[in-house]
């Protein structure tokens, strides 16, 4: 048997205070979730993304729905 690896999307934020709101939003709908620092800053943003164990699509959907801006992601 092998072991399913769930899906990681990386979300860059605009701002620390975004990146902590988008946390609480998704942990409140169940997403296991984690902010980090970025070693750089974007020409975009302060630095910050959230990390979630979760496909992309329904987690982007939750933040625009819940008004939490975003950047950009990827998807591992």
């Amino acid at each position: 048997m092998s072991e399913v690896i769930p899906m990681t999307t990386t979300i860059a934020m605009p701002s620390l205070t975004h990146a902590m709101k988008g946390q609480k939003v998704l942990q409140a709908a169940g997403f296991h979730t984690q902010v980090h620092k970025l070693k750089q800053a974007t020409a975009q943003g302060c630095g910050y993304s959230l990390q979630v164990q979760a496909e992309a699509a329904p987690v982007l959907q939750l933040l625009e729905r819940s008004a939490v801006p975003f950047l950009s992601f990827t998807e591992e």
